[in-house]
């Protein structure tokens, strides 16, 4: 991990303040179905001007009743938003389940995440689609893999013959989108949807190549034995095309059918590795015409084979989806790979157990005699296993078997109940505590192949819905011979054991790629939407290496941290490892949404209440605890990262001990604010919003009796940073006038 000075640090990131990459979004919004009476305005309110009522009102400059408002919006960084009037007035009352919808802690909101300038399709009051429609197209065409998640993409739907194609949330999975294929009565035989039709196209052709001419389908019908027969073909001429036709062999539940277009219908062209296929349809009940009609649900349509080049790894967090992780279907049940329910940046493997599922039913990962890309490093001082668990229900019993894929004879089995339900839950299973009856763990053995049984013993009479996360092994590290973890902590040395972890109060914990920078390895933490006020996690538990070496003078850390947000609050504290009750701890504020950024935390400046620093005691444990003070249900699920934890000898008692004093006022202000507790030092102040937006930046010099006046903002939050070449501390003002 590439080291950096703090005042470097500080400077860059109070260039990136201003130079943060912004894209402009248009919202428009038809007010048809608004039954009540606009007094000055449509507004727009959301987690990014903090839900602050009329600060960002709409207009309507030519009277037909559609409102708008162009905002610059950080890139990348997934906002709530909803419509109002009139302030807090009125606002939408959303339904839960639609596809343009997150609900989190009972609130229900819009939801968008900027990727490059855009203008959002006209939508309805308290509607996903335009007045008077069922959505349409968005600006960009839909591309593979076809999950039908994101309703602004153009998905061009052409029906033909009868048959009808929507998005529709899935019937049997409320925070999962569909298409839905409807065969209305006298439907034609040949009755389907295309998806790139009417010469849109899809995003991307398929990339057909030798030994990679597998495309599959997640499919529901209401009957076994169903023909479902897909096409493809090139959106410019029609007669370049390909047909493959599969049955489907269960009855009003999911299932993945795979189409070899190597293997076309008789009588039809054979694929042409050299013709362009970017348009895709599907017949449902292919061959028949039918009296009544009759609804049909596709699902995940996707590409299998060659470009998924590497295998998938311990751990096991389901995040890239290039890898192959060769899941399996056995006894009834089905696996996918799909985005947590719960927190929309993050992928989990949903596990369905279809009505009358044999009671041994699951999915594998590496099966099909594929493998994981490394086997279980089972050792005499490692034979746990963790797996993040979400049950609808609590004491659901989960099996976890791992194997040699080549031999199904070499197993171990564990089961372990749930203890939660309808939120994430970590199970561990001990392989030296195999279930009776089955075969001891042999360290001898090769184990590299894993399945997991969600209810295993029951047979389900409606479709039961499972997600499991984060496999990965526990104990004396993956590897005996690995160091114990030391400062800095950089999670990058392959020789360093970082699996000593363990998270509280409603948080998780993954080592993985860096989401900004695939060459860096960082921690990520999800705070859960039902997480504890101090939710945390302990970075070093059992204890370092060697301990901090504070001194009296020396007292400082440091801390690379990601957060959605500006203004959260991460509280870092130190421990023996040996005595709980010896620690310091103190907060640091961010300054940045969606970036990375450095904070320093000066361990003698501890809150009152907690206990007082001492220089001379072992602290060897580190503790982290993002958004602290702030539980779950307030904030919904959040995730962050912390990478670099660093002792700092430059941030000390004589460096650092203005910011224990320094203080706003008056503190809520209607813009005109004073820097108290500065004591004339030359400090640079950063005012920003948060979103992370530099608004000012002056030195305390300048001021005039330490006086800011930043009456020209609107109510809100916002941001103080002050810093010198060593330290910056930043307080949260609210302006309200």
């Amino acid at each position: 991990m590439k080291k950096i000075t703090l005042l470097f640090t500080f400077l860059f990131a109070a260039f990136t303040l201003s130079a943060q990459t912004t894209d402009s979004v248009t919202f428009r919004v038809d007010m048809a179905g608004f039954t009540g009476t606009i007094g000055t305005s449509a507004d727009l309110n959301g987690t990014f001007n903090a839900w602050c009522g009329a600060c960002n009102q709409m207009s309507d400059a030519d009277g037909d009743g559609v409102w708008e408002i162009t905002l610059a919006l950080t890139s990348g960084t997934q906002i709530e938003y909803k419509f109002t009037v009139d302030g807090w007035n009125s606002q939408e009352n959303l339904t839960p389940g639609d596809p343009c919808v997150l609900t989190t802690s009972g609130f229900t909101n819009r939801v968008f995440t900027p990727a490059g300038d855009t203008i959002l399709p006209v939508v309805c009051w308290e509607s996903c689609s335009s007045c008077g429609s069922s959505g349409g197209g968005g600006a960009t065409n839909a591309g593979l893999p076809l999950t039908f998640s994101d309703t602004t993409l153009n998905h061009a739907l052409t029906g033909f013959g009868g048959a009808n194609g929507a998005i529709v949330v899935d019937p049997t999975d409320p925070n999962n989108n569909v298409l839905e294929l409807e065969k209305t009565s006298g439907a034609q035989t040949w009755g389907g949807v295309s998806i790139g039709g009417g010469g849109a196209g899809l995003a991307s052709p398929f990339p057909f190549s030798a030994g990679n001419t597998i495309v599959t389908m997640r499919v529901w019908s209401p009957t076994a034995g169903t023909p479902f027969l897909m096409k493809v073909e090139d959106k410019t001429d029609p007669t370049i095309s390909v047909e493959v036709s599969v049955n489907t062999t269960q009855a009003s539940t999911w299932e993945t059918l795979s189409f070899d277009f190597s293997q076309q219908v008789s009588g039809t062209a054979a694929i042409n590795f050299a013709n362009t296929y970017d348009m895709v349809s599907v017949f449902p009940d292919f061959g028949t015409s039918p009296t009544s009609n009759v609804d049909y649900y596709v699902d995940d349509i996707m590409m299998m084979g060659a470009p998924v080049a590497s295998l998938a790894d311990l751990p096991l967090t389901f995040t890239d989806t290039t890898l192959n992780h060769a899941l399996t279907d056995f006894g009834g049940a089905m696996g996918a790979i799909v985005v947590d329910p719960t927190d929309p940046n993050n992928n989990v493997l949903e596990l369905e157990k279809g009505a009358g599922a044999q009671t041994w039913g699951g999915v594998s990962v590496g099966g099909g005699g594929t493998g994981l890309a490394n086997p279980f490093p089972f050792n005499a001082n490692a034979t746990t296993v963790t797996m993040r668990v979400w049950s609808p229900t609590a004491g659901t019993p989960f099996l976890m078997k791992v194997e040699d894929k080549t031999d199904p004879t070499i197993s171990v089995e564990v089961s372990v109940n749930t203890t939660q339900a309808g939120a994430w839950d970590t199970l561990t299973f001990d392989f030296t505590q195999h279930v009776s009856g089955t075969s001891a763990i042999n360290f001898a053995n090769t184990y590299d192949m894993v399945s997991v049984f969600p209810n295993f013993g029951t047979s389900p009479t409606a479709a039961e819905t499972y997600y499991v996360d984060d496999i990965m092994m526990m104990g004396s590290g993956t590897n005996p011979n690995l160091d114990t973890i030391d400062l800095p902590i950089t999670f990058d040395d392959p020789n360093v054991n970082y699996a000593v972890t363990g998270a509280f109060g409603g948080c998780t914990d993954t080592l993985m790629v860096d989401p900004t920078d695939p060459t860096n390895n960082v921690m990520r933490i999800i705070k859960s939407g039902s997480a504890e006020t101090w939710g945390g996690i302990v970075v070093t538990a059992g204890g370092m290496k060697n301990k901090i070496p504070f001194t009296a003078t020396e007292t400082g850390m440091t801390m690379r941290v990601w957060s959605p947000d500006a203004g959260t609050d991460f509280l870092l504290k130190v421990e023996d490892a040996t005595d709980a009750t010896v620690s310091a701890e103190t907060i640091a504020t961010t300054t940045m949404a969606g970036a990375w950024e450095t904070l320093s935390f000066d361990l003698s400046n501890t809150p009152t209440g907690t206990p007082a620093f001492d220089p001379a005691a072992n602290y060897d444990v580190v503790v982290v605890f993002p958004n602290f003070g702030t539980p779950g249900i307030a904030a919904g699920a959040k995730t962050y990262y912390i990478d670099d934890i660093e002792f700092d000898a430059n941030v000390g008692i004589s460096e650092a001990s203005w910011a224990q004093n320094w203080t706003l006022a008056p503190n809520p202000s209607n813009g005109l604010v004073r820097l108290e507790g500065l004591n004339g030092q030359d400090f640079q102040v950063v005012v920003t919003d948060l979103n992370g937006r530099s608004i000012l930046k002056v030195n305390a010099s300048e001021l005039n009796n330490n006086e800011l006046n930043l009456s020209m903002l609107n109510n809100g939050i916002y941001l103080i940073t002050v810093a010198n070449e060593f330290y910056s501390e930043s307080r949260k003002l609210i302006i309200t006038k």
